[in-house]
């Protein structure tokens, strides 16, 4: 999704969109972290130095929730 797209996007249509991809999708991500630290949206910070190892955390934890 394009920079213009994302920052058009509501608060809530944003958190909508990550919970659809589970929290793993990088643009949607860095957007809501650019978000938090203007504090637009107030909850849990993702770091972007960090935001690899978050994704594949979360599709790990995606794959175990799957095989469970």
């Amino acid at each position: 999704m394009k920079k213009k797209k994302l920052a058009n996007l509501t608060k809530e249509e944003l958190l909508k969109k990550l919970e659809e991809v589970e929290w793993c999708d990088r643009d949607l991500l860095k957007e809501y972290d650019e978000r938090c630290h203007d504090g637009r949206i107030i909850f849990k910070e993702i770091p972007l130095d960090n935001l690899e190892e978050y994704i594949k955390n979360k599709y790990a934890q995606k794959r175990m929730k799957r095989a469970s």
